[in-house]
């Protein structure tokens, strides 16, 4: 159960950030129905108990070069403490990985990867990814089309 009390002002200020990061705090008080001041210290609000937790800008990887989006299943050798130890830290020194999802089901892991062409992906495939020592098996697939899909938060919680 979360801990976060949130009201409607809070979840509208939150889908806003979701969709305008750079808004302006005057800008973001008109969007929900605040004076600047109360929204403003809402914001602080949402900032300091860690439920914005960060301000972040969305890449258009293709356009410097990264067009080749692939996404990767994992399944370990054993599930451990050690193997997904090993694993994360292998994986957090690699800057071809965007995304790294535990996840349930057949595989323990799905990676969202980029490089820059077919060449770059085998090599990250062969001489990076196969290296690590306690993956048991992966299966990569290319992503032919991204359709993002804005995430926001629904504003009846």
């Amino acid at each position: 159960m979360p801990d976060a009390q949130l009201d409607r002002i809070d979840l509208m200020i939150i889908r806003t950030l979701q969709e305008q990061g750079r808004i302006s705090v005057l800008d973001l008080a008109e969007k929900v129905g605040l004076s600047p001041t109360p929204c403003g210290r809402r914001l602080k609000s949402l900032e300091e108990r860690g439920i914005i937790r960060r301000y972040t800008a969305e890449v258009d990887y293709a356009q410097i070069g990264m067009q080749i989006e692939a996404v990767i299943c994992v399944r370990l050798e054993r599930q451990n403490g050690e193997s997904v130890a090993i694993f994360t830290e292998h994986i957090g020194r690699l800057p071809e990985v965007t995304e790294c999802l535990l996840v349930t089901g057949e595989y323990d892991y799905i990676l969202r990867i980029r490089t820059k062409s077919p060449e770059t992906l085998k090599e990250f495939m062969l001489n990076k990814l196969s290296t690590i020592p306690c993956i048991g098996h992966s299966v990569s697939m290319l992503v032919l089309e991204n359709r993002h899909v804005a995430a926001t938060v629904p504003l009846d919680l």
